[in-house]
């Protein structure tokens, strides 16, 4: 099976390797070829795990051993059901790009005048990355009716990064690791 490496991928393997990503991509332009040797070479003097993260046969990401996976459909799959069961509360957006899960959500019953004519809500934003460029955060938003936007409180964000533990070469275990113990830990994390 051939894999076509995204952009994103391709600049998390020149910052693995130490290549400066000007000239990474240079020689993906100018030489193929010589990029190809350098990222041999230097996998062949360094051999490590990674985790790679693929989707429709492109590489994401290349990402450390440690990096613990956190699927944007299963946060999803989550947290929705605790939202639908929030009274009052209302999905003003939602977004997922190729790196990132945006869902901001009101309470329309929790609100207060702030000053004149000035009504804010109470919300939350939740945010994800499945690809290494952003921790799990939870943000509390104060949204304002006058003109609607919303104001992040970053005093009280909660963060969960997506660290695991290390996989050990030898560890017999993580092959044998099946889906469903993998989503019973994600569940737990989450």
């Amino acid at each position: 099976m051939h894999f076509i490496l995204d952009d994103l991928a391709h600049s998390q393997i020149a910052s693995r390797l130490q290549i400066p990503f000007k000239y990474y991509n240079r020689m993906r332009k100018e030489n193929p070829t010589l990029l190809d040797i350098n990222i041999n070479n230097w996998f062949k003097k360094a051999p490590e795990k990674r985790m790679i993260r693929t989707l429709d046969n492109r590489v994401r990401a290349f990402l450390s051993d440690r990096y613990r996976r956190l699927d944007n459909l299963e946060l999803a799959t989550t947290v929705l059901p605790i939202i639908q069961q929030m009274k009052g509360a209302q999905i003003i957006s939602c977004e997922v790009t190729d790196t990132n899960m945006y869902l901001k959500v009101i309470n329309k019953r929790l609100k207060a005048e702030v000053a004149v004519n000035d009504v804010v809500q109470a919300g939350f934003c939740i945010s994800n990355s499945e690809v290494g460029l952003g921790s799990l955060k939870v943000e509390p938003l104060i949204y304002r009716l006058v003109c609607k936007n919303g104001l992040i409180v970053k005093d009280y964000t909660q963060k969960k990064y997506h660290v695991g533990r290390q996989i050990e070469t030898d560890d017999p275990a993580y092959e044998i690791y099946s889906d469903e113990t993998l989503q019973a830990d994600d569940r737990a994390f989450l």
